[in-house]
């Protein structure tokens, strides 16, 4: 999930793609922004970057 948040800034997009309400995808990025303690997107997205997370690193 958040390999497609770095790459999707618009969440009902990232929500149809991954075959999930956008709400969901909503929560998810929230309880991820918390875990980092980060207050905006764009920290998020930074630091998906930086760290050049992918969808393998995740499972």
């Amino acid at each position: 999930m958040l390999r497609e948040y770095s790459r999707c800034s618009v969440m009902r997009h990232l929500a149809e793609k991954l075959f999930l309400i956008e709400l969901t995808v909503n929560t998810h990025r929230r309880k991820i922004m918390q875990k980092l303690e980060m207050k905006n997107s764009a920290q998020l997205v930074a630091y998906i970057e930086k760290n050049q997370i992918t969808g393998h690193q995740l499972k």
